[in-house]
Formats: C-alpha cells, structure tokens, sequence
C-alpha cells in the first residue's frame, strides 16, 4: 500500500510539474494575428529617431577600366597596360593586383594579394586622390618570369576606398595568358 501512495505522489508530483511548465511555455509564447492582405509583404524596420547618414557609406562613386582585358605575355617579357579611374566626385582610392579569389576588404587592414609564382605586376602610383569629375591613368606593367608555368591566368585590378567606417571597391577582371 505504501509503494502505490509513494507512486500516485509520484504521477501527481510529475502532472503538476508538467502543467506548470506549459503554462510558463503558454505565457512566454505570444501570436501576433496577420491580417491577409499583409502576407508577403513584412513590415519594414524604421530607423532610430536619432539615427544619422554617414556620408562615406553612400554607393560607390568611382570606376575602373582597362585598355585590354586579353592579355598574352611570354615567359621573359613583360607588358603594360592602361589602367583608368574616374570619379563623378572627390574620393581616394588604393589601386592593387590580385587573383579572382583576392577579398578587398583584405586591403582595409593590410593585407596584399599574392600572384602565381613568377608573374609581378607593378603600378606607377597605388594611392589616387580625383577630384570631382576628374580622369586619373596609371600604368600596369606585368612582368613574366621564365620560371612562370605556362597557362591562363584570371586576374583583377581593384580599387578600393579606404573610409573611416570601412571601405567600397570596384574591380575588373583579365585574362593573362603565358604561352
């Protein structure tokens, strides 16, 4: 008689446990009713009242181009290349050669990219600063060495704008082909 009271106890003890925690799960669950004309269309966040526009994070406002995206260079040679940049507005940027796997964002803190071994690309100038409207030229020159391995190569020109809340950039891509 007293193991069947101890596990009546023992049902009633877990019956009330139970009951108690979905009553806390009911309470902490709360629906919110969604009138049918506003499925699929969520409202939107609005911002803080106090929030302000950084003007450094507004789009991009420069572009990059070259005179060739093709671009065949023997092994012992090099080659030079056109590198254009313009701006509709005031803005500096850092110009760099990398593979199309290069991060940009790896430039905000330091980081250069790495060619296949045996190709080099030198710039006249990395750090621009255009004027609003202005057309900057810089000249790329690729250097192949003989111990290059032969093939195609993707790479890119970047340019990037350093701010002080981070930073935008554009690239183009070419292809290098060493024969």
């Amino acid at each position: 008689m007293k193991g069947t009271k101890l596990c009546a106890i023992a049902v009633f003890a877990v019956f009330v446990t139970s009951g108690l925690l979905i009553a806390f799960a009911i309470e902490g669950f709360k629906v919110i009713l969604i009138e049918p004309s506003e499925v699929g269309n969520p409202p939107l966040p609005q911002p803080p009242e106090n929030a302000t526009v950084i003007s450094e994070l507004k789009s991009i406002s420069f572009d990059l181009s070259l005179d060739t995206h093709n671009i065949t260079v023997s092994k012992g040679q090099s080659m030079n290349i056109t590198v254009t940049v313009y701006s509709p507005e005031k803005v500096n940027v850092s110009l760099t050669v990398g593979t199309e796997d290069y991060v940009p964002r790896l430039a905000l803190i330091g980081l250069q990219p790495e060619l296949p071994p045996g190709i080099t690309a030198n710039l006249n100038r990395t750090e621009i600063s255009l004027e609003a409207g202005s057309i900057v030229t810089v000249n790329l020159t690729l250097s192949i060495e003989s111990q290059a391995t032969s093939g195609t190569y993707t790479l890119q020109i970047f340019a990037i704008q350093k701010t002080s809340h981070g930073g935008a950039s554009v690239d183009v891509p070419f292809q290098l082909t060493i024969p």
